[in-house]
């Protein structure tokens, strides 16, 4: 459970982001005429390159679901569904090509593996998985940059970057909090490795996910290209966040210390049951089959990225067999499905480019203009 500081500052923190966000993002006179002023900028360079009607219908389309989105954040399912709607009604795209542009293996990849973490998260072992190594840095606040930065590339890696945030966000929350210490240059620094971290591999974001749907990629094949170029950026993150704020983390090194102890008495405090184990078992299956994703799939025979889809939805059937009443529950709160459902109308209306040429459009076009100069 998380300190009494730690949950103040969580809501704390909820509620000055609600109010952000209802500020930023509420419909108002200056938001639309931002959204009228951007499609007209887009439609005239875009006419530029002399599109056909569904081409230019396609094109405004999905600006108004991006600007959309990013003025009127609240509303941004909306904005998506109704740009899909629009494609549809206007005969631009078919049923059934709107629906295979929605990217169903990528969502049902998604959905299984939110069912896996979020048990695995209920479960405890998460929160011991991030405090056990925090817990050895000894009180040196370097250490623990060192340690919260590699362990967020390594969750965000391995999971998501949005629960790699949440976990550790809260940890740092709750060792700062309970004896005074600025969080800042933990949260901050523990951000950018997250955002390191989640390019590594094919797991740590949806679009990973989607790039190896699409290009037919495997784990391995992330791990060659991918990797390397993140740990190299993770380490040379590292001593540049320690530089940044070296004086911060001066005077941190007592409380830190005392922060550390605290720490270990929870790991030491937390015991698992039968059900726990089960389900880290599954997380741990899980991942390696995706890792072996390519010597499974020759070994038996199976079209490219199946084990990627497969692998998640065995994992969640056990998870979800081993829940019992609690099954339905951890599916309902555990799964994203506002963001889910975006990013999946938000593929189709996407795909509406590629569909009318319009993609096409605008290669040839800069190509051509490169060959000009």
């Amino acid at each position: 459970m998380l300190g009494d500081g730690s949950q103040e500052a969580m809501v704390k923190i909820g509620s000055d982001l609600r109010k952000i966000e209802s500020r930023v993002t509420r419909v108002t006179s200056r938001n639309s005429l931002y959204l009228l002023v951007t499609l007209l900028i887009v439609g005239s360079f875009f006419s530029l390159l002399s599109p056909t009607l569904e081409q230019m219908i396609g094109v405004l389309v999905f600006a108004t679901t991006v600007a959309g989105t990013l003025l009127f954040w609240r509303f941004r399912l909306a904005f998506a569904i109704g740009g899909v709607g629009v494609i549809l009604l206007l005969g631009i795209v078919h049923l059934d090509l709107m629906i295979h542009s929605m990217n169903m293996e990528v969502v049902l990849f998604l959905v299984s593996m939110m069912v896996i973490i979020e048990s695995l998260e209920r479960s405890g072992f998460l929160r011991v998985m991030i405090t056990a190594p925090v817990g050895r840095v000894r009180g040196q606040p370097k250490r623990l940059v060192v340690a919260l930065m590699c362990l967020g590339a390594i969750l965000a890696a391995l999971m998501d970057e949005v629960t790699a945030m949440l976990l550790l966000g809260t940890l740092i929350l709750d060792l700062s909090t309970s004896l005074g210490v600025d969080a800042r240059p933990y949260l901050l620094s523990t951000v950018m490795a997250i955002n390191i971290g989640s390019a590594t591999t094919l797991l740590g974001n949806p679009i990973g996910v989607l790039i190896a749907f699409e290009a037919g990629l495997s784990f391995d094949e992330f791990l060659v290209w991918a990797t390397p170029i993140a740990i190299i950026a993770l380490l040379v993150a590292i001593p540049m966040v320690i530089m940044w704020y070296r004086r911060a983390l001066d005077n941190d090194r007592e409380t830190i210390s005392r922060s550390i102890r605290t720490a270990g008495s929870f790991i030491g405090g937390h015991s698992f049951g039968k059900g726990d184990w089960m389900i880290a078992a599954v997380f741990v299956a899980v991942i390696a089959s995706i890792v072996a994703q390519s010597a499974l799939e020759s070994l038996l025979h199976l079209p490219r990225n199946t084990i990627l889809v497969v692998a998640p939805m065995l994992g969640a059937a056990s998870v979800l067999l081993a829940k019992h009443e609690d099954a339905k529950e951890l599916v309902e709160s555990g799964v994203d499905w506002w963001t889910l459902l975006f990013f999946i109308f938000l593929f189709g209306a996407a795909a509406t480019l590629e569909h009318t040429g319009t993609t096409l459009l605008v290669a040839k076009s800069d190509s051509a203009s490169h060959r000009r100069k």
